[in-house]
C-alpha cells in the first residue's frame, strides 16, 4: 500500500498536462505494476486546494485535481493519527529537528496505515521514525 504525498501527485499533474510521462508518472506505473494499493492523505487534497486558492484558472485547475485524484482513496484524519501526529512532531522537536505540519500530519496518516509514502521530497521524511518512504 502506497501514500501518495502531495509533490508526487503535482508532479504527476505537470507530466499529465505536458502530454509525457516523467518521473511522477514512472513511479505511478511501477506501484501499480506491483498491485499496490494508491491512497493520499486528506491533507494532501488540502494543498493541492491551496493551489486552486492561489491561481489564476481555478475552475481548471480543480478540474485537473479532480481528475488526477479519482482513482486514489483519501485517507481520512482520526484521533488515533493526531496521537501519531504529536509523537512525531514531539520527538522531531526534542532532538532539535523541525518539520512543517503539513508533512507530520501526512506522514501520520502514512503510519497510521503502515503504508510506505510516496514523495520527491524524501529529506522531508527519512527522519521520522517506522515511516517507509519511496522517492523517484
Amino acid at each position: 500500500m502506497a501514500v501518495l504525498e502531495t509533490t508526487f501527485v503535482i508532479d504527476l499533474m505537470k507530466e499529465s498536462k505536458r502530454g509525457r510521462s516523467g518521473p511522477a508518472a514512472l513511479k505511478l506505473q511501477e506501484l501499480a505494476a506491483r498491485g499496490e494499493p494508491l491512497r493520499i492523505a486528506i491533507f494532501t487534497l488540502g494543498e493541492l486546494y491551496v493551489g486552486v486558492a492561489k491561481g489564476t484558472r481555478p475552475r481548471q485547475e480543480r478540474a485537473a485535481i479532480e481528475q488526477c485524484v479519482a482513482p486514489f482513496e483519501v485517507l481520512p484524519f482520526e484521533q488515533s493519527t493526531a496521537e501519531i501526529f504529536g509523537t512525531i512532531v514531539g520527538e522531531l522537536e526534542k532532538r532539535g529537528e523541525s518539520i512543517s505540519d503539513i508533512d507530520a500530519l501526512i506522514a501520520s496518516v502514512a503510519l497510521e496505515h503502515s503504508e510506505v509514502l510516496v514523495t520527491r521530497n524524501r529529506k522531508h521524511f527519512d527522519r521520522i521514525s517506522g515511516l517507509a518512504v519511496e522517492s523517484y
